[in-house]
């Protein structure tokens, strides 16, 4: 089947993922139209370029066109999909569509349980910082270039790769980066086991020339890394690495440290430290822009390019983002929905804000995700000072697994350790007034967290 279809329809084009595509097919010169239940200012921004928009999903939306992309939220049910497979159009998900798009260039697949929204945004930056003018779909907004996607014209093409219903298996690359694995979408995968397979599929469909650049300090890599036709360059802390992470020092939060060879594997990329300077806190993004940068440097990036890209690169929306200030108090909204994101976050806060007290507005993302990692959010969850647990935002859920756990669980769990420092706030219409009646010096840092709708609730507060 061939990709240069002109007619494209996008189902769920709000949605972080598609509206990339869409962005990049309207680039190309395609005809789009697309749908959803809602509008955003990704659609807003799309029907600017030109884009025709349908508000819900219904069969006459299927008009003129030639190829659907369907969001992995979108069901089989869904009217459109049903009209299209009645009238012969062909349906892809959106996994497959962007693999096909990153199949007329060199692909460069981010991957991990955590950390490659930032991960993608870093690699980006540096290419498009170096000219090399790159294609890129993010699973975020880049600060840098305010946008989600990039439309250019040079040899590579960096995806971000969810690893949900291994779509990230559908994505032509030559070039991979894994930041870690852990648990996560057992709703889909149903043991820790099938995610490893998953991911031992995603290294060995890498492409020639073959490179994969993995944070060789995580235990599940460890368990999945063989030899094999590709170039695996394994970076972090320990000497067992073949680029070692050394000289780290930390001032209110961020980093700077060194990246060392560690023997002849990667010296031809590689032969002196190279040091570098990140202005976003959080250790974690150690590793995270280490990756960013071997991946530059083998692409023939030069050092000074990595160096200043990565000192100014400016992180992306809903991590750790400040969006403004209350009676002098930082406002921050972040995506954090698993309990090892919400650990991390709240101690790097902690590290930026040792003076302040954290007052952290969590909403569950699914019933699955709260009720697998349960025991775990309760443990991440009473690191903050002051916590606020809303409703579990639905995603994905089927009937059996909304019986399974409810917010107010969650809460009596972690209420045991907290006490009085716990509550429970069902409906977010509620959290203004909460915060107001219960903030009321300058002695906080507020937190919305999740990665459902609490990120309007957070920029709705500042707003009013």
């Amino acid at each position: 089947m061939g990709i240069f279809r002109k007619k494209v329809h996008f189902i769920g084009v709000s949605g972080i993922g598609v509206s990339a595509t869409a962005f990049l097919s309207i680039k190309r010169g395609y005809k789009v139209t697309g749908s959803a239940v809602e509008s955003n200012k990704l659609v807003e921004n799309l029907k600017n370029m030109g884009m025709k928009f349908y508000l819900g999903h219904r069969k006459e939306n299927i008009d003129d066109v030639n190829l659907i992309v369907r969001s992995a939220a979108v069901r089989d049910e869904n009217p459109e999909v049903k009209e299209a497979l009645r009238k012969g159009i062909d349906v892809l998900y959106y996994s497959r569509y962007l693999g096909m798009l990153m199949s007329e260039k060199q692909g460069i697949a981010i991957a991990g349980t955590h950390g490659k929204t930032t991960t993608t945004a870093m690699v980006a930056t540096i290419l498009k910082h170096s000219e090399m003018e790159p294609e890129v779909v993010c699973g975020g907004i880049m600060n840098e270039f305010k946008s989600n996607a990039i439309y250019g014209d040079g040899k590579y093409f960096v995806a971000e790769a969810c690893e949900y219903n291994r779509s990230f298996l559908d994505l032509s690359k030559s070039y991979g980066i894994i930041t870690n694995i852990e648990a996560d979408h057992l709703d889909y995968y149903g043991t820790f086991e099938n995610i490893l397979e998953s991911f031992r599929e995603f290294i060995e469909k890498t492409e020639p020339p073959g490179y994969l650049f993995v944070n060789g300090d995580d235990p599940s890599i460890h368990k999945i890394v063989n030899p094999s036709d590709i170039e695996l360059i394994k970076v972090g802390y320990s000497e067992k690495n073949d680029v070692l992470i050394k000289n780290v020092t930390k001032i209110d939060g961020s980093y700077s440290y060194n990246l060392t060879p560690n023997g002849n594997k990667f010296n031809k990329y590689l032969k002196d430290p190279l040091m570098l300077k990140l202005k976003i806190p959080g250790r974690f993004n150690i590793i995270n822009s280490a990756l960013s940068s071997l991946l530059a440097l083998r692409l023939g990036v030069e050092r000074k390019d990595v160096e200043e890209s990565l000192r100014n690169f400016k992180g992306t929306e809903r991590r750790m983002e400040i969006v403004g200030k209350y009676l002098n108090n930082p406002v921050i909204s972040d995506y954090a929905h698993h309990p090892t994101e919400i650990s991390v976050t709240l101690d790097t806060l902690k590290d930026v804000y040792p003076n302040k007290k954290l007052m952290l507005i969590f909403q569950p993302h699914q019933y699955s995700r709260t009720a697998f990692l349960f025991e775990e959010f309760v443990k991440a969850l009473v690191k903050a000072d002051y916590l606020v647990i809303t409703e579990i935002y639905e995603q994905r859920d089927s009937e059996d697994y909304l019986k399974m756990v409810r917010s107010d669980d969650l809460f009596k769990q972690v209420k045991k350790v907290k006490r009085e420092k716990a509550f429970f706030v069902k409906n977010l219409e509620d959290l203004q007034d909460f915060i107001v009646s219960f903030v009321k010096s300058d002695d906080y840092v507020i937190i919305f967290m999740g990665a459902g709708s609490i990120d309007h609730y957070a920029r709705s507060f500042i707003n009013t």
